[in-house]
């Protein structure tokens, strides 16, 4: 998906979305598409080799139920692994059998490195001033986090990286419990499951692995709002703060 322009990812992801009936009011148009827009640049970092053609397909099966897995009425970096994850494991099944429908896509030339810093710096932005309207703020699959992080542009000492991780915990356990009560499907036995794991008195680095992963990834949206929100309170903006030496 590295190799997909901006049009393609919108079109492709407007089209996920009406396979799977969001609805968006007027109202929410704009804070839609720019959550479309965040989540495009996600995918293009974190699934850079993932053809659309397959990205297609596999929602067009998921809604034929034909990869064995319940799809919602939602699109975010969770829901899109799952259905990815599924999907490659239908092919691995049925490659031997059948072979898979592919879409034919266009090849585009690979964004030059000026056109992803423009692009990080972009989403940046955005991300600062929907802080700074008073708004929340997600940070699809951690991208910008990572992005500052591996510049060294993470200030937080290991103190607050610790509270950080405590309050991810918190915050994880108490929305899966909340979720477990409210219904009794799949979904809200699995939020049962990860509840009652961050409920027992374990060390994060002996938790299973899904669950130090979730709370290393909350910890780091924790993190990066912590970020903007003192950017904002000391008058810095994004530009002046990535150029700081």
């Amino acid at each position: 998906m590295k190799e997909a322009s901006t049009t393609e990812m919108q079109k492709l992801l407007n089209e996920i979305i009406g396979l799977l009936d969001i609805k968006v009011s007027d109202r929410e148009r704009d804070a839609h598409d720019k959550r479309i827009y965040e989540f495009a640049l996600y995918l293009q970092n974190a699934y850079p080799t993932v053809r659309l053609s397959d990205v297609r397909l596999a929602y067009h099966l998921g809604c034929k139920y034909e990869l064995g897995i319940e799809m919602f009425a939602e699109i975010n970096a969770r829901s899109f692994g799952k259905v990815m994850k599924a999907y490659w494991e239908f092919r691995k099944a049925t490659i031997t059998t059948r072979k898979v429908p592919q879409l034919e896509e266009p090849k585009e030339p690979l964004p030059s490195e000026e056109e992803l810093d423009k692009k990080g710096r972009e989403l940046l932005r955005l991300a600062y001033q929907t802080f700074k309207q008073g708004r929340q703020y997600r940070d699809h699959g951690n991208l910008l986090y990572n992005s500052l992080f591996s510049i060294k542009k993470i200030p937080f000492n290991y103190e607050r990286k610790m509270e950080m991780l405590q309050q991810a915990q918190k915050e994880i356990e108490q929305e899966n419990s909340k979720l477990a009560q409210s219904g009794n499907t799949d979904r809200h036995k699995e939020a049962q499951r990860i509840a009652n794991l961050l409920n027992e008195p374990t060390a994060l680095n002996e938790q299973p692995g899904e669950i130090q992963s979730l709370i290393k990834s909350r910890a780091k949206q924790i993190a990066f709002a912590t970020l903007m929100r003192e950017l904002i309170e000391m008058g810095i903006e994004t530009d002046e703060f990535l150029d700081q030496e």
